[in-house]
């Protein structure tokens, strides 16, 4: 079909000579340009006004463009580097092309350059004014050795700044995921102003751009693939070039909606390792005393059921995350600590559990949900110990383990298909534990035997649940003075429980005085001097500036309930070494506060591909794009960024 309709367009042009009048194409022979190593040249194409051409894929109408160097001497195949196009409507029919005249540039490199080269560029170039027609290419290059024309190569610079880039630079592309015909594209850049993407699928089909919005630094596209031919085209490895206004950046689409195995592997692995995170390890101890003396039998049921509910948590998660994507909302792991009703319902629900573990009272259900529910004890059937996984994982958010980020960036940032696969691995990674100890019968050995040691551990463990429900109270609004008074009740009503049911009053006061000691520790303000390190307040306006005086920035973003964060701030970013680093002239530490929803923090973040806390990032004048750490800091990790981002000469 494309051969006939060319075919068709070369007999009009040959009968109709007047519509060529509109189009002049010639050489621009730089010679070796700037590199000396290869030949730089230029097609250069001259439209009148009302004439149009089009790019490598054309869009709704007409045809896409190409060239070529054949019968080549003493030459290689050339490089043909497209112009970045610009989208345009003719007729109400979206287009792909340049509208004025353009030159694309080309390089051909050279077997000896001691001697001529020769070659012939060959092509199609397709324009339109009134009718559409194809103008054949057929022009001829012979170089002498060491030519070089700098009145030609300042005619095609111009062209080629405007040529797509690989590597990324200040531009990033942050993912791009197809989902039936639709694709979408995100990327974000620091110098966002007029941004566009376009989709080369040549002649198999043409990627029509639905929507293009921007969110700060975050440009995201998004695609309807149109088949040509009645087909159903997968765009996936397809040329992508995306474009700020001022750079551009070209690579290819994503070959698939689903994680790779590797992102997979970093779900399972994140989500064990967040069984040994701070805010989860205290309630799998809890767990495990609590079926210290049960019957293997019950024991491996248990353990199942906690598994399962689990797993299950993850996929309530990826539901509420997948309707929020499809209202058009932000997400972010650990999100829902953001929320004051939640953080009220879990203040109150681990109050009860640890009044429960205790032994201050039983918790009863209809008959047709559970007959019994010993939340903390392990109790009779399957149904406390469901409710415990699912309530493990929701403890479990604040924290962010390593390979959890990479893993849930992936999930947020991707298309629906991405979310599901994602969460689930993750939970099956935090539920393996128990999945051993309920399915290997050699596992359960490795617990610890019965004995007095569980009359004082039983207290011990109550009263750490306690603690963190007063560190969830103090969470719950801003000043922390109303759920305060609401905790002291509660530990009042604890205590006097307690007593009368007949626990030593030094176990009871210790368990009432867990409610009230962590709502006492208030967090410092984020721009005052912590820790020796005077933090200034994130201003990610000011990066760039603080960037092109020499300074080196180092951001952190944390919150009050990222016990991560908390580990970090009294490990890594406490000691010493790091504290005099920071502290240097040259450095600017910025701090963020995520406690609460703040929107420009989660296009910051967005901007960076990450969608969870601790997020810390190293921009200087040796990286300009910034450095990204790990969610758990290391000494070494801040010094070697630092010095790596410091550095006036990058080659150093």
């Amino acid at each position: 079909m494309i051969r006939f309709v060319t075919a068709l367009y070369l007999a009009l042009f040959a009968a109709f000579p007047s519509y060529a009048e509109g189009v002049r194409l010639s050489l621009v022979d730089a010679g070796y340009g700037r590199s000396g190593s290869q030949l730089l040249l230029g097609l250069k194409v001259d439209l009148d006004e009302g004439w149009h051409s089009y790019w490598r894929s054309p869009g709704e109408t007409g045809l896409p463009s190409s060239i070529e160097a054949d019968d080549r001497s003493n030459a290689g195949a050339a490089d043909v580097l497209w112009p970045l196009p610009e989208r345009f409507e003719i007729s109400g029919y979206e287009t792909v092309g340049y509208r004025s005249s353009f030159v694309v540039p080309f390089t051909v490199p050279v077997d000896d350059r001691g001697s001529p080269a020769s070659f012939r560029v060959k092509g199609t170039i397709y324009a339109c004014s009134d009718v559409c027609v194809p103008f054949p290419v057929d022009l001829s290059s012979q170089t002498a050795p060491g030519f070089h024309d700098p009145s030609a190569l300042a005619e095609i610079a111009p062209w080629l700044a405007r040529v797509p880039r690989e590597g990324q630079g200040p531009l990033k592309l942050l993912r791009s995921s197809v989902e039936g015909e639709k694709l979408t594209v995100q990327f974000s850049s620091p110098e966002m102003s007029a941004p566009s993407a376009f989709v080369d699928l040549g002649t198999r089909a043409f990627a029509s751009l639905s929507s293009m919005n921007v969110d700060g630094p975050v440009a995201t596209a998004e695609f309807a693939i149109v088949a040509t031919r009645g087909k159903t085209v997968d765009p996936s490895g397809a040329p992508l070039v995306v474009s700020d206004g001022r750079n551009a950046y070209r690579t290819t689409v994503a070959a698939s909606a689903l994680p790779s195995v590797g992102i997979l592997s970093a779900a399972l692995i994140g989500g064990l390792l967040l069984n040994v995170m701070p805010c989860v390890f205290p309630v799998l101890a809890i767990k495990v005393f609590s079926l210290a003396s049960a019957p293997i039998s019950r024991r491996r049921a248990s353990y199942g059921a906690t598994a399962a509910g689990i797993v299950c948590a993850f996929l309530s998660m990826a539901g509420v995350v997948a309707l929020l994507k499809a209202a058009g909302q932000e997400t972010a792991w650990g999100m829902q600590f953001q929320q004051p009703v939640f953080l009220v319902v879990m203040t109150l629900l681990t109050a009860l559990f640890a009044a429960n573990l205790a032994g201050a009272f039983e918790i009863v259900l209809p008959s047709g949900v559970a007959t019994r529910l010993h939340v903390a004890t392990g109790g009779e059937g399957s149904a406390a110990a469901f409710g415990q996984g699912f309530v493990l994982t929701l403890l479990a958010t604040p924290c962010s383990a390593p390979f959890v980020g990479a893993a849930v960036g992936y999930a947020l940032s991707g298309g629906m298909a991405a979310v599901f696969p994602v969460f689930a691995v993750m939970g099956l990674g935090m539920a393996l534990p128990y999945v051993a100890l309920a399915t290997i019968p050699a596992a359960t050995r490795l617990l610890p035997r019965p004995g007095r040691w569980m009359s004082t551990a039983k207290y011990v463990l109550a009263a750490a649940m306690a603690a963190s429900s007063g560190w969830l109270a103090s969470l719950s609004a801003p000043a922390g003075w109303a759920w305060f008074a609401a905790i002291c009740m509660l530990a009042v009503l604890a205590g006097s429980v307690l007593i009368w049911r007949g626990v030593p009053k030094a176990a009871a006061a210790a368990c009432a005085a867990a409610f009230l000691i962590v709502p006492l520790v208030q967090t410092a303000p984020m721009t005052t001097d912590r820790d020796g390190v005077a933090w200034r307040a994130f201003e990610p306006a000011r990066i760039d500036a603080l960037v092109r005086e020499g300074r080196t920035v180092f951001v952190d973003v944390s919150a009050d309930w990222c016990l991560t964060c908390k580990v970090n701030e009294k490990g890594a970013l406490a000691t010493q070494e790091v504290r005099a680093i920071l502290g240097s002239a040259q450095m600017v530490p910025m701090k963020g506060d995520w406690t609460r929803p703040d929107e420009g923090i989660a296009r910051f973040l967005k901007s960076h591909g990450r969608y969870g806390i601790p997020f810390y990032l190293v921009v200087g004048p040796s990286a300009p794009q910034g450095i990204l750490l790990p969610e758990l800091l290391t000494v070494t990790a801040v010094r070697d960024a630092v010095n790596r981002a410091g550095r006036s000469d990058p080659r150093s």
